[in-house]
């Protein structure tokens, strides 16, 4: 495969790392002006902005914990929708515009072994916080209480967080291993 240029993908960096930071303010002024700011912390949403600041940085590790928030999110998202949740063109934007960002970001600076552990830890260290900060009808990254529907499979609110724990570790570590498959550690 043929590289592009370095103009044409520093363009590409700082254009995309533009449009990711700017898919997350769309959404957030969405939710500050009706009133629903406690939205703009889930962490699917804050890795589309992490994309951002990691191509706009040239920070390898902040673009792969962006994508893999990204990439956490979009099942439970979809599952929201399904389940008849209404979805805004800004949660498009976050959820897809920050995972094919992030896979942009991938292809212009690379991975890192070991993104998936700092995504963990990040994760471990940035979730608890909303549960201190959003309101607990929220569930925002469902720090509050099991996910409605689930309450049959997990019978406590401790074992439902080690399940979620255990699915962010192990989708973690399997799209790090895909992507440094595909784009090898040569940055």
């Amino acid at each position: 495969m043929k590289q592009l240029p370095s103009k044409v993908k520093e363009l590409l960096r700082i254009g995309g790392g533009i449009l990711a930071v700017l898919f997350y303010l769309l959404y957030v002024i969405h939710y500050v002006a009706i009133g629903r700011a406690y939205n703009i912390v889930w962490t699917c949403h804050i890795g589309c902005l992490l994309v951002g600041v990691g191509l706009l940085l040239r920070k390898a590790v902040l673009n792969s914990i962006g994508l893999i928030w990204v990439t956490l999110g979009i099942p439970l998202w979809i599952l929201n929708l399904i389940s008849g949740s209404q979805s805004l063109v800004y949660s498009f934007l976050t959820h897809w515009g920050g995972f094919l960002l992030g896979l942009l970001g991938v292809y212009l600076l690379g991975i890192r072994k070991g993104s998936w552990w700092k995504t963990i830890l990040a994760i471990a260290l940035f979730a608890p916080l909303t549960h201190f900060l959003t309101p607990p009808a929220e569930n925002i990254n469902l720090m509050h209480s099991i996910w409605a529907g689930w309450e049959n499979v997990f019978r406590t609110f401790p074992l439902f967080l080690a399940a979620v724990l255990l699915y962010c570790s192990a989708v973690a570590v399997a799209l790090e291993r895909i992507l440094l498959f595909f784009k090898p550690q040569n940055n």
